[in-house]
């Protein structure tokens, strides 16, 4: 099991994907790695331990 991987959260009082520009390499990385089906991630899913970071995250 992974740690809540959510790119969509809000943690401070400001939406950050208003200051960051649609032509932004940070919005094309985003998407590409949203882009990537789960499937090839369940090969790191594991159930004994502390939760990790979801790869993508890590990406």
């Amino acid at each position: 099991m992974y740690k809540d991987y959510n790119m969509n959260q809000l943690t401070i009082p400001l939406d950050i994907e208003v200051m960051i520009p649609d032509d932004d390499i940070a919005v094309a990385v985003n998407e590409m790695v949203e882009s990537i089906p789960e499937a090839p991630f369940k090969a790191f899913e594991h159930d004994v331990g502390a939760s990790s970071y979801h790869p993508r995250m890590m990406m």
